[in-house]
């Protein structure tokens, strides 16, 4: 984790409000996951710049009870923010998000060479849900399933890619070429469709895991089908 000054705390406390009711996460380069909650900005500070772990998270929801958040099974929300999470991506489909929810952004931030996290604000979720499928958008559906989903930190190291805030013209962001994403996208489609032909003669009660080497999807196995 790189050192982060107090200008670029000062913006991290623009976009996360009420940090003391989030829960936050980090992993280390050993593989291991931290929850960690915090009662100041400074807190926050003072550990991302003392430990440096390989990835920074915070929750999208906040909590009634910020203490027994991270035992519950299910603790109180009081409430969640919008984040619309899409990964290996191309411009276009950033700039379709853009376009459709223009006045109500409050941030764009590259996550990774190909990815994007978007904060709305103002609108419902489940018009954004709306908004995202008319318009045909490619997005991570499962930020708006799970409470508990956490957001990259902004500005924090994301695996050695230095996460960044981007303007509405997504300046400095290329994605994937829109032809690269059909192209798997049609690979990925015929395979699977081969896969569920190959599979349909397997009697119900076979629990066997299916195995595939495929030229085409770098898979190490087949879920129980």
């Amino acid at each position: 984790m790189a050192f982060l000054s107090f200008k670029k705390m000062n913006k991290i406390q623009n976009v996360i409000p009420d940090i003391e009711k989030r829960l936050f996460k980090f992993r280390f380069k050993d593989g291991r996951f931290e929850p960690k909650f915090f009662n100041s900005y400074k807190t926050l500070w003072r550990y991302l710049a003392t430990h440096k772990p390989n990835d920074a998270y915070y929750s999208i929801s906040t909590f009634i009870n910020k203490e027994i958040a991270d035992k519950e099974n299910n603790p109180k929300v009081i409430y969640t923010d919008n984040i619309i999470d899409i990964d290996d991506t191309t411009k276009y489909n950033v700039k379709k998000v853009v376009e459709l929810f223009d006045k109500h952004i409050e941030y764009i931030l590259q996550t990774s060479k190909n990815s994007i996290q978007i904060k709305i604000i103002g609108i419902n979720k489940n018009n954004i849900l709306n908004l995202l499928k008319e318009n045909k958008i490619d997005f991570c559906e499962s930020t708006f399933r799970n409470n508990k989903y956490v957001a990259r930190l902004p500005l924090s190291i994301n695996k050695g890619f230095q996460t960044k805030f981007l303007n509405k013209n997504l300046e400095g962001f290329e994605g994937i070429p829109l032809s690269k994403i059909k192209e798997e996208k049609q690979k990925h489609e015929f395979f699977f469709k081969f896969l569920r032909q190959r599979v349909s003669g397997i009697r119900k009660n076979d629990r066997s895991v299916l195995y595939y080497k495929s030229d085409i999807l770098n898979l190490s196995k087949v879920r129980f089908l």
